[in-house]
């Protein structure tokens, strides 16, 4: 199964303490073991493996960025955030100067625009190999952040921001010539619900790469599921690495998307079905085929959109809550287990016009006593 990490926003305040600034010069400088480690502190998470023995000092607007040619947006968008953390606190834009950082993804031997990149050959072998990356300097005046994929370059350019944000002053830059490799222990790493839209370009900076986002749900006139998320809130998340993963609501929250207007018979049925105090929350009748329609519908309009891969599906939030007609009865599963026979009813009719789609379930405190039973209806491929 799947598994996530809920991160509460940290508040992070770095102290950077550097020694008396010389003129700018091109050559490398040693860094002496306190000021590594204040560096080394600076970055969160912090890299697998990583040197800072060595510096050059410049005029911030002397620095030229590279994308290799051919890259995608993603990796722009991470050259756009250094090129504007230097135009920042050079109080110019970043120039064609004498220091470059090149960025870009390898190609089959291990070069970025036909420059060849220290160990890239690792990269392969290294845990999420696809979300790995390495920084190397070339010499004095370069360095190369290099990746098998968009991702792993935006989280090299992450690891620079952070070392660079502490080592400006009057306009001067001091940058490390950085020898680290690094890659994620998780394959997915992020937030759903709460200020989880909101956090998008946060989470990426500190490497977190999912968004799970609650998105338009309802049933038109003429009876179809339509479901809609936002188009841009979606772009944000893939330029900044990001998997943004729409969400089909606690099923026991569907009365919510007008569903029980246009079709109430999917109401579950029995006193226990309705929350006694928050009679907007019913728990749906899963035996109805059309329940399943409905999901499927859903699972389709959110699959059509451009940048959606994934979908999940939250099971019913509260326990003690369920559909008690005849069919969920004879189920003799409980609520919850009916719930993901459903969903996974669903998720096969919307494969038809989708075969690539992702589908995961979230299993809830509700679900909680009956979880060996939800598990027993979730087939390898969901997650």
């Amino acid at each position: 199964m799947h598994r996530y990490l809920a991160y509460a926003t940290v508040g992070l305040i770095v102290l950077a303490a550097w020694g008396a600034w010389a003129p700018a010069c091109a050559a490398a400088a040693p860094v002496p073991a306190p000021e590594q480690a204040r560096w080394a502190r600076q970055l969160l998470p912090l890299p697998k493996e990583v040197s800072l023995d060595k510096k050059v000092q410049l005029p911030a607007a002397e620095v030229k960025l590279t994308v290799a040619k051919g890259s995608g947006d993603v990796v722009e968008t991470a050259a756009d955030e250094l090129r504007s953390l230097l135009g920042e606190k050079a109080g110019e834009a970043a120039g064609d100067g004498r220091f470059e950082i090149l960025l870009g993804v390898c190609d089959s031997g291990g070069r970025v625009d036909d420059v060849a990149v220290p160990d890239a050959a690792r990269l392969a072998g290294l845990p999420n190999a696809d979300q790995a990356y390495v920084i190397r300097p070339l010499g004095d005046a370069r360095l190369v952040l290099a990746a098998l994929d968009e991702r792993g370059v935006y989280y090299a350019a992450q690891t620079l921001r952070q070392l660079l944000e502490g080592g400006f002053r009057d306009g001067q830059v001091a940058i490390p010539l950085a020898t680290i490799t690094d890659w994620p222990d998780l394959a997915e790493r992020g937030e759903w619900g709460g200020s989880a839209n909101r956090d998008v370009v946060w989470m990426a900076h500190h490497k977190m790469n999912l968004v799970e986002s609650h998105v338009t749900l309802g049933v038109t006139e003429d009876g179809r599921g339509r479901a809609e998320a936002d188009p841009e809130l979606v772009d944000l998340s893939r330029r900044h690495a990001l998997k943004f993963v729409p969400v089909i609501t606690h099923l026991n929250g569907l009365g919510r998307t007008g569903i029980y207007r246009v079709y109430p018979e999917l109401r579950g049925q029995g006193d226990r079905a309705v929350h006694p105090t928050h009679t907007d929350l019913v728990a749906p009748c899963c035996s109805q085929p059309k329940l399943t329609e409905i999901l499927a519908d859903w699972m389709i309009s959110l699959a059509d959109q451009e940048g959606v891969t994934d979908v999940c599906a939250w099971l019913s939030e509260l326990s003690n809550q369920y559909c008690d007609c005849e069919r969920c009865r004879k189920a003799g599963v409980g609520q919850y287990a009916v719930e993901a026979r459903c969903l996974v009813a669903a998720y096969r009719l919307a494969q038809k016009k989708h075969p690539e789609l992702g589908f995961r379930i979230l299993l809830t405190q509700g679900s909680y006593a009956s979880n060996d039973k939800v598990l027993a209806e979730i087939p390898p491929d969901v997650e």
